[in-house]
């Protein structure tokens, strides 16, 4: 569950919804690439998506087909797996279609964020909760740590600001094998965190394509759950950005990497 924000006025939501917006909208006038001079028509996007929703939605068929067909001779076993792989493949899916719909609306300036009171305290209890069972499995040791002088109380976008965190950390439990993952949060004319492993570190060719949609690396990590269709990074720089922010890859090197997400914002009253 992501961390539920405090409720505000609607006047002072909405001016912080259009302040925001028009430092999204104004980028995209001036000309300059949302998505660092790569871009992806209309028809190649569907395209992919088609071959991207192929495999779970056949996954989804023949499984259903084997309950109907075959349900006689299914062990206890064998439909309870049945079950789980039809459950798997369809909250892939979902994932799926919920990382299009995120992308597509930044894409198209089409983002307006929800602006409220929060604690950052929250938003990173509930991302610990959630990803360090994922990392003790692999024997990663997950650390949260925030520096003195951090606010209790923010004002932004919680729900947007922790699904970009949750990109920077899946992607980093699911490629670091040995050592930790860790998110270091302070506070510096805003909210800035920093989240970094100690994995093998990017390839030159996906560093040099970094937020571009749909791609993805030769490379496979472990399993955890994001839809793996290659739009997280696109779609967390594009909500950094629509929050007036930024997301940026600080190093990147055999010994780890290391992004940092900054935030503008007001300390809540």
């Amino acid at each position: 569950m992501f961390a539920q924000p405090m409720k505000q006025s609607k006047t002072v939501a909405r001016r912080r919804n259009n302040v925001a917006h028009k430092r999204f909208a104004g980028a995209r006038h001036r000309g300059t690439s949302f998505y660092g001079g790569n871009s992806l028509d209309a028809l190649t996007l569907l395209l992919q998506v088609r071959n991207l929703l192929i495999d779970p939605l056949s996954t989804v068929l023949s499984a259903s087909e084997l309950l109907v067909l075959q349900k006689s001779t299914l062990t206890h076993t064998q439909h309870d797996h049945t079950i789980q792989r039809i459950e798997h493949e369809t909250l892939r899916i979902l994932r799926i279609l919920d990382e299009l719909t995120t992308f597509a609306r930044t894409l198209r300036s089409e983002f307006e964020p929800e602006i409220s009171d929060f604690s950052p305290a929250q938003v990173l209890d509930q991302i610990k909760f959630q990803c360090q069972p994922y990392a003790a499995k692999k024997g990663l040791l997950f650390d949260v740590i925030t520096q003195d002088g951090m606010p209790a109380t923010l004002q932004n976008d919680a729900f947007s600001i922790q699904m970009i965190l949750m990109v920077l950390v899946w992607n980093a439990i699911s490629f670091t094998n040995t050592g930790h993952v860790q998110i270091v949060s302070e506070w510096a004319n805003g909210w800035q965190i920093s989240v970094k492993d100690t994995g093998p570190g990017l390839p030159d060719n996906i560093v040099a394509n970094l937020y571009e949609p749909l791609r993805r690396g030769i490379t496979p990590g472990t399993e955890v759950p994001t839809s793996g269709v290659g739009l997280d990074l696109a779609t967390a720089w594009g909500l950094a950005h629509a929050l007036g922010g930024s997301l940026t890859l600080v190093n990147t090197s055999a010994q780890g990497t290391s992004f940092n997400l900054s935030i503008p914002m007001l300390k809540a009253l």
